[in-house]
């Protein structure tokens, strides 16, 4: 199935209990756009990886969780009935590439942020927040898990992923500024379908008009509303969601 077969199968049988998302429908229809489906798709994977490494701090620091040999683990065998921590080789292995992946991934917050233009991201401040607060912990308990040897070696990517982490939150904190990434990232959208050719413009228009008609059909917006929508240029109609905030939403 096509994407602008996705967005009218959602609209057809979706049931929208927080209202009808004009942004992420369109934003299904402009995944399969053919000069945008290249970068949709690479923005996509690069999301993955990133999400991989902002996890990753707190995955290293459960490591050990329900391993009866681990001190002040919750071991026993209750919790090892419900979850066998690592321990050894493993749980080196484990904080190693976990706190490796995590001084990536705050450097590539960092990077991020600075070059998409300094905006405000609360998911990526919560994440930080939770690699420094991880990385504290490991570096106070993990001395007594894992060998001086192994400790050495993991300790720099611990402390980097601390000061990384650290460095983030400060400057997202203090130096960024409006308006927020979902918005920024939208204005950008709406300036890379600007540039589209003509002729996918138009089967962009058709198939969003399709998707509308079929919510009028189901008494999920009003005519006024599908008649505002129309007349928007492709790629605006995250502005008629109520996150588009204040200074960009269009009232239906």
């Amino acid at each position: 199935m096509t994407m602008a077969g996705e967005a009218l199968k959602e609209a057809r049988e979706g049931e929208f209990a927080k209202g009808v998302g004009f942004g992420s429908l369109e934003a299904t229809l402009l995944m399969e756009t053919p000069s945008l489906r290249g970068a949709h798709r690479t923005d996509l994977w690069l999301r993955i990886f990133k999400a991989v490494m902002l996890i990753a701090p707190f995955a290293g620091l459960v490591a050990p969780l329900g391993n009866p040999g681990v001190p002040g683990s919750g071991g026993g065998m209750s919790s090892t009935m419900q979850s066998d921590g690592l321990d050894g080789g493993l749980l080196y292995g484990a904080v190693h590439w976990s706190f490796v992946l995590g001084a990536m991934g705050q450097g590539w917050t960092i990077l991020d942020w600075w070059r998409l233009g300094r905006h405000k991201d609360g998911l990526w401040t919560a994440w930080s927040a939770v690699a420094l607060v991880s990385s504290i912990i490991v570096l106070a308990w993990f001395p007594s898990l894992l060998s001086s040897e192994e400790y050495r070696t993991v300790a720099p990517f611990v402390v980097a992923t601390a000061v990384l982490a650290l460095v983030a939150l400060v400057a997202m904190r203090m130096w960024s500024r409006p308006p927020s990434r979902y918005i920024a990232d939208r204005l950008r959208m709406e300036d890379s379908v600007r540039a589209v050719p003509e002729e996918e413009r138009r089967a962009l228009l058709a198939e969003r008009s399709q998707v509308a008609e079929v919510l009028l059909e189901r008494d999920l917006i009003t005519p006024a509303a599908a008649d505002v929508a129309a007349r928007l240029e492709p790629g605006q109609w995250w502005r008629l969601d109520d996150n588009a905030g204040p200074d960009h939403r269009i009232s239906t």
